[in-house]
């Protein structure tokens, strides 16, 4: 069989402080993604396994939503 490499994923990241909240270690991935200018990409990890995701126009909205997501997760 031939297989067609899948192309690499160009994407910028930018590196953002864990949070421990509950004993819980947060961390969050805010990535550009390759051929959207604007579109920013927010994963965040607890245990290695996603639990958290979501795509914002600019990175001021993706970092608000980091902000909004450590918040919630406090008052749980």
């Amino acid at each position: 069989r031939n297989f067609t490499p899948l192309p690499e994923r160009n994407a910028q990241g930018k590196a953002l402080d864990a949070a421990a909240i509950r004993g819980r270690q947060f961390i969050p991935r805010l990535e550009r993604e390759a051929g959207h200018p604007v579109r920013w990409h927010l994963v965040v990890f607890v245990d290695g396994a996603p639990c958290f995701s979501g795509r914002y126009a600019s990175e001021r909205a993706a970092l608000t939503a980091w902000n909004r997501f450590q918040r919630q997760q406090s008052k749980r």
